[in-house]
């Protein structure tokens, strides 16, 4: 909260020896001219003028910064979008701007104040006329390019307050960059000018969440009895803890389990009082327009909830690049530092092809791009027959130095698992002991046993030429992420599942225990249902060891028939709302 103070000096008169010195007359009072904004982001306004200087322009230093006021705080529509402000909650959602106090101002002195952007619709200008914690003391500003001040409002100094109607959602030339400037003119009787001050502030991003942040809630989708495997999972994981679980109601929405896909949560915020701070969660939609259990993300507007749609109506839905727009090809690595590299806000990371087929929506990828302050990392994921990142792939604490670590699919590990049983003289163990595939026959679908053996996967020429295609791809991701985040081969932890070609691509043939949901150092893992020995599974003795060494606590949930046999894996049928708090605006960008 820097600004303008100017002091008037008087010359000094020379002092003849042996005479008394002259009467000095009072200094005069001091020139205030401050336009006052949280330049330094410690959630307030300094009551003091401040010698900190480049209030005037925005950077990853300095600058306020205020909201897309994009929730429902009194149960009436998207706060921003009417003229006034929606109770005392909706308060606090606002940016404070203030033209300081200048006690003794010039009786005939006028000023301006101007506010404006590339987009004057982006945002509302509210006067305050009373007392600043009364909803009805905020006047909206018809024309905030224009606002006149008297004499006496500037004696006694007035306060406004800021709201954006929007998000920033491009990177064109032409969008709104997401910057409004404020300046405060302060005139004489005859307009010559006696004072000028600026500020500049920045509309805050919608700032993806990682997997590494707490949980708050776990998101599932709630289709009854059949919920019931993935659901018993879910209540060891929550056990004891500080989160919880919440089913989703998809009985309106043509039956969607896939709770990853079809939403995301973000947030977007501004520093608060005492370090603590302060904003909204933002419940985004994938950018698939006959989804229809999407609409559950914009039905979850409210208190400091507000909601995000972004999509090209003309995207072919029978591309390959559909299915890329659901949130399982969309992660975040956890903030980090590689060489002189600094992502305090972690990096978005998502799975797209070599063709215009194989590309996620091109409107909602501008989109994540314009917030800025997670760049992009991109993997190749046309391969895949579902095309997601966490097909293989998925970040987790850890108790190592950084703090997190990078969990990666590998069919060589499964294979080399089989081999040693096989070796050891566990050739005819079963595994997928109880289970089943669904085939299409005509117009209907039939089970088909899938219990088979350790040598016959072994033996399946076609499954292990699968597997070893996919390992050849899966170290192509490998090779960017440790190239991007500078990963150590000790920070990345191999999870064992064989690959099969399904849909014309590679999908998981054992269930793909890297498509994991992780909260607060715990892990709910797809049940291998491996071969067992002396009673015990192989793959899960072998993952618990793996990843107890890791610092995390394994459950297992059942995810076999609604989710494995189908293409998807506990990651894709969970979600989480997570606590956010990473210092956005000290990234460079």
């Amino acid at each position: 909260m820097q600004g303008c103070q100017f002091a008037l000096v008087q010359p000094m008169v020379e002092q003849q020896q042996g005479e008394s010195p002259p009467e000095q007359p009072p200094d005069p009072p001091p020139v205030i001219v401050d336009l006052v904004a949280d330049n330094n982001r410690n959630g307030v306004l300094d009551e003091e003028p401040t010698e900190e200087a480049g209030e005037e322009t925005w950077s990853h230093e300095h600058g306020a910064v205020f909201l897309s006021n994009l929730d429902d705080d009194d149960d009436n529509g998207v706060d921003a979008h009417d003229t006034f402000v929606n109770g005392n909650a909706d308060i606090t959602d606002l940016a404070p701007v203030m033209v300081r106090a200048w006690p003794d101002v010039p009786a005939d002195a006028t000023g301006t104040l101007v506010v404006t952007a590339s987009d004057t619709g982006a945002f509302n200008l509210f006067k305050v006329t009373g007392v600043d914690t009364d909803p009805q003391a905020y006047a909206f500003v018809e024309d905030a390019s224009n606002v006149p001040l008297t004499a006496e409002e500037i004696r006694a100094g007035v306060r406004f307050a800021l709201e954006a109607t929007d998000l920033v959602t491009s990177t064109s030339e032409e969008a709104w960059d997401g910057h409004v400037t404020a300046t405060l003119t302060i005139r004489d009787a005859q307009q010559a000018v006696i004072g000028t001050d600026e500020v500049q502030l920045r509309v805050a991003p919608v700032i993806f969440q990682y997997n590494t942040l707490e949980a708050d809630t776990i998101f599932y989708s709630d289709l009854g009895p059949e919920s019931a495997p993935l659901l018993d999972g879910l209540d060891a994981l929550v056990d004891g803890q500080s989160f919880f679980h919440e089913g989703l109601d998809v009985s309106d929405y043509e039956y969607d389990q896939w709770a990853q896909d079809f939403f995301d949560m973000g947030q977007m915020y501004r520093p608060g009082a005492n370090g603590v701070m302060h904003g909204m969660r933002v419940a985004v939609r994938s950018a698939q327009p006959d989804r229809r259990a999407g609409r559950l993300a914009q039905a979850m507007l409210g208190p400091d909830v507000a909601t995000l749609y972004v999509r090209d109506r003309s995207f072919d839905p029978w591309t390959h690049g559909y299915s890329m727009n659901s949130f399982g090809n969309w992660d975040v690595v956890p903030p980090y530092t590689n060489g002189t590299e600094s992502y305090p806000a972690g990096r978005n990371i998502w799975g797209a092809g070599s063709t215009e087929e194989e590309m996620p929506d091109g409107l909602y990828v501008d989109m994540v791009r314009a917030q800025r302050v997670q760049p992009e990392i991109v993997v190749d994921t046309s391969w895949l027959s579902v095309g997601h990142v966490d097909e293989v792939m998925s970040f987790v604490k850890t108790n190592t130095p950084r703090g997190w670590g990078l969990l990666l699919g590998s069919t060589t590990l499964a294979r080399d698992m089989l081999q040693r049983l096989k070796d050891e003289g566990h050739g005819d163990v079963p595994m997928f002991v109880g289970k089943s595939w669904v085939e299409q026959e005509g117009w209907s679908m039939r089970e088909v046993p899938a219990e088979v053996t350790v040598s016959e996967a072994l033996a399946d020429a076609d499954l292990m030429a699968e597997s070893q295609e996919s390992q050849i791809h899966i170290d192509e991701v490998r090779e960017v992420l440790v190239e991007e985040i500078g990963l150590a081969d000790e920070e990345i932890t191999l999870m064992p599942f064989l690959m099969e070609r399904t849909w014309g691509a590679s999908g998981a043939y054992q269930p793909g225990t890297v498509n994991l949901l992780h909260a607060n150092g715990r892990v709910v893992i797809p049940d291998p249902f491996g071969p067992e020995l002396n009673g015990e599974d192989v793959f899960k003795a072998d993952l618990r060891t793996r990843l107890g060494a890791l610092g995390l606590t394994v459950m297992f949930a059942d995810d076999w028939d609604l989710y494995h046999r189908l293409g998807g894996e506990v990651h894709c049928g969970t979600n989480a709302a997570r606590r956010m708090e990473a210092a956005w605006w000290v990234a460079p960008w």
